[in-house]
């Protein structure tokens, strides 16, 4: 980790949604039938809204010093492990 910048890192995390989110869509459309086209309506608000967060997150990510913005990005990525692990504990 010492040897990535918060660019590096963003461009990583980026890259592997993004092909995890690339590697749903055909998963989906098989196994549960869903209708991308057809969800347009609710699709296409979704990519204005990560088109402009990209933007502003651009924008911002150079007001942030490093130290700060990876203690933050730690920090966030803890909170989502620590929720997905008391969701799941709920199952059982």
């Amino acid at each position: 980790n010492k040897g990535f910048n918060k660019e590096n890192i963003i461009v990583n995390k980026a890259a592997c949604q993004m092909i995890s989110h690339l590697g749903k869509i055909p998963l989906f459309i098989y196994f549960f039938n869903v209708e991308y086209i057809a969800q347009y309506d609710i699709l296409l608000p979704l990519i204005v809204a990560v088109f402009i967060g990209t933007n502003f997150g651009k924008k911002i990510l150079g007001f942030i010093p490093e130290p700060i913005f990876k203690k933050l990005f730690k920090l966030a990525l803890t909170l989502i492990a620590i929720r997905l692990i008391i969701g799941n504990m709920q199952l059982f």
